[in-house]
């Protein structure tokens, strides 16, 4: 809940981020499951949907595992907060604009040096997981990925953002609803819908087209 005064055993966080990792998976399943019944006219690519491999499935559970587990330090570390959703700017300040800082430095200061090394020969084997899907990308695939990958890709940007509120005297810490502002980008990258809301921002949806631009990123590998 919102008051931060109150310390929740280990076996009580444990158990809602376990839940808090269903209900991400859940969403997403049933999301895309919305979009293939939306979309089965619009495209040959949305006309039939492809069941997700066991292995798939098993790289579900394993990135969700790794997800919650990073939810479960940071709260034990009193780096991650709830509060209620306002429609202030106060509230704005502190959920939407660590999503967009985190997005910013993932792409600037890992994806775009640390991605584009490993698809060269030496080191794509690090990376060719997540390259297993191809033009039949849909949202549970982003969890389609070894955890090195995984790891090397996205714990790098928190750890820069909260250094930062340290620098600059600003409370350190990220809001519950940044990571699963994250997690829904993550898989609204994957997803079949090419009008998937990514940035919660109508005017960088329509420019960046971040689904369209993902998607050919796997189909062509």
């Amino acid at each position: 809940g919102g008051d931060q005064t109150v310390r929740h055993s280990t076996l009580s966080l444990a158990a809602a981020c376990a839940l808090l990792g269903c209900a991400a998976v859940a969403v997403l399943t049933f999301r895309e499951h919305n979009n293939f019944m939306m979309l089965g006219v619009r495209g040959a690519r949305c006309k039939r949907r492809t069941p997700l491999s066991t292995k798939t499935l098993w790289f579900v559970l394993q990135t969700s595992t790794v997800s919650m587990s990073s939810f479960f330090l940071l709260y034990k570390l009193n780096l991650m907060h709830y509060t209620p959703c306002e429609p202030t700017l106060a509230y704005w300040l502190q959920t939407f604009l660590p999503f967009y800082t985190l997005l910013v430095l993932r792409d600037v200061c890992f994806l775009l040096p640390l991605h584009s090394l490993m698809h060269t020969p030496r080191f794509y084997k690090w990376h060719k997981t997540h390259h297993e899907v191809r033009s039949d990308a849909q949202a549970l695939h982003a969890f389609h990925i070894d955890v090195v990958d995984l790891l090397v890709e996205n714990v790098g940007a928190p750890v820069l953002l909260l250094l930062g509120q340290y620098a600059l005297g600003l409370p350190v810490g990220l809001h519950w609803i940044t990571g699963a502002m994250l997690t829904m980008h993550d898989g609204a990258l994957h997803s079949v819908n090419p009008w998937s809301v990514m940035y919660f921002n109508p005017l960088l949806d329509y420019l960046l087209e971040p689904n369209v631009n993902h998607q050919l990123h796997h189909a062509l590998n």
